[in-house]
């Protein structure tokens, strides 16, 4: 059994017909419209219930298309012709395919160059160290040099400046009430003493300890 095949050929300008057994696959079917059309450069379509032109490539494909057929309608397959690279397109494309992969290879990175760029580095990393190393002798040298304080000397010159002396805080030292007392007790009794007062058994000294050392007051008691 057979069904038919309406074939169309560059946007139409061209129909062909014919017949192909359901059991034919989508080899058979190319290999028909080869021989309609006298060449092998072309692609094929079929139309969906989308109205989407979708490529028949394959036996799925044809599969498919046919299933989308409706009852005693042919399938209808739309062709279009693929330009052929001519003998100096071909040529060309070939050098540039070479071309690419020379400049691939040609930068490509080898593990024995890679090897020697790495070894390299590494020998300045090691020469700059080298020469940023500080020598250990002269430091040591250099350390033992320098005079070491007398922290003993130190400490006993700090410990005199923040302590005063006794004379110099006695000296500085506001005198206190008993002191001013016993200054004028003193005054009183040098004054007494020079207008004839006997200081027999320290009376005086009492007198004026009673009055706090004021002279007048005194001598207002003795009248």
């Amino acid at each position: 059994m057979a069904f038919q095949v309406k074939l169309f050929v560059d946007a139409d300008q061209e129909i062909r017909r014919f017949n192909l057994d359901t059991a034919a696959n989508y080899a058979a079917l190319r290999q028909r419209v080869q021989e309609l059309l006298g060449n092998d450069t072309f692609k094929m379509f079929w139309r969906d219930s989308d109205n989407d032109m979708v490529v028949l490539g394959s036996d799925d494909e044809l599969q498919a298309a046919r299933q989308s057929m409706k009852t005693n309608a042919p399938l209808r397959i739309f062709v279009r012709a693929v330009k052929k690279p001519t003998c100096s397109e071909k040529k060309a494309e070939e050098q540039a395919d070479k071309k690419e992969n020379v400049d691939s290879s040609s930068h490509a990175p080898t593990e024995s160059s890679s090897t020697g760029t790495a070894s390299v580095q590494r020998e300045r990393a090691d020469s700059v160290a080298e020469s940023v190393k500080p020598d250990k002798e002269q430091e040591w040298t250099h350390l033992q040099a320098e005079p070491v304080a007398d922290t003993t000397k130190v400490r006993r010159a700090s410990l005199d400046k923040t302590t005063p002396s006794p004379t110099t805080g006695a000296t500085n030292a506001a005198p206190t009430e008993a002191d001013l007392k016993d200054q004028r007790i003193e005054t009183a009794l040098k004054a007494m003493a020079e207008m004839g007062f006997n200081n027999e058994g320290d009376l005086l000294r009492r007198l004026l300890n009673n009055y706090n050392g004021d002279l007048a007051r005194v001598l207002d008691s003795i009248k």
